[in-house]
């Protein structure tokens, strides 16, 4: 079943399509609205109050590829890093997706467990506390991520394992230097998607091989990762956003659609 409505229909409040939840809400409006919001790619309906159970769920079953396509899109473009002050309950994003920031008292923990970081601080009413536990706990993320990538990328290219640092990067998702065989990889990756990560690592791993931008080291990414270039593109085009602002579709009188994003 595609489908599940669980009130009835002149008290709907929710619609599951393929195991998406979309909240309901009847408003004095003309025209049936469907939203994808951020930063969690929530989806919302707006429903006027002469709407009809069936009307409702044709035009929801109708955009399920619509749905799918951008709930995908969103949640695979982070929106900008966290708030400078974290808060218990607030958005974050992690891995190329949302997740819920716990902040519980005690010695310094932090786990992602689903799409919940619970982290642990001596002082959660001091936000200089809260913002230096939160950093320390991505960093942790990162670098655990980034260390079984390298062991298993240094493995395939032949080459010793660098020397792996974090720091945060305006300019550039990595850098390399072959010489001291030490790779830097910017803070900010630990938001992006895990095939990000890894194609930023197998581009600084490369030049461990060969310096320069040559044809020999677009070899070496066409062999290790044939889709260098889409990973590529999604990561850049990401960073020159400012942010994400949802998606949203209206149902006119006339029965078209009118997409906006």
């Amino acid at each position: 079943m595609l489908f599940q409505a669980h009130e009835a229909v002149d008290r709907m409040r929710a619609i599951q399509v393929d195991g998406v939840e979309i909240e309901v809400t009847r408003k004095a409006i003309r025209s049936l609205r469907l939203r994808v919001c951020p930063p969690l790619a929530a989806v919302r309906l707006s429903v006027p109050w002469r709407a009809s159970r069936e009307e409702v769920l044709r035009f929801v079953l109708s955009r399920q590829d619509w749905i799918r396509r951008h709930r995908e899109r969103m949640l695979a473009f982070p929106a900008p890093a966290a708030p400078a002050v974290p808060a218990d309950g607030a958005g974050i994003f992690l891995w190329g997706r949302g997740c819920v920031l716990r902040i519980v008292p005690g010695r310094f923990h932090a786990e992602l467990a689903g799409d919940t970081l619970r982290l642990c601080v001596p002082d959660p009413a001091d936000p200089a506390c809260c913002v230096r536990a939160l950093s320390r706990a991505c960093r942790a993320l990162l670098m655990e991520r980034m260390r079984c990538l390298v062991a298993h990328w240094s493995r395939t290219l032949g080459v010793a394992v660098p020397e792996l640092r974090i720091r945060n990067m305006k300019t550039r998702w990595g850098s390399c230097n072959p010489r001291a065989g030490r790779i830097w990889i910017s803070a900010e990756l630990v938001r992006r998607t895990p095939e990000c990560l890894e194609y930023v690592l197998v581009h600084e791993l490369a030049h461990l091989l060969e310096h320069g931008h040559t044809d020999r080291f677009r070899a070496i990414l066409d062999r290790c990762l044939p889709d260098w270039r889409q990973r590529r593109h999604v990561l850049n085009n990401r960073a020159r956003e400012s942010g994400f602002f949802g998606c949203a579709i209206n149902r006119k009188e006339n029965g078209k659609h009118e997409s906006t994003t």
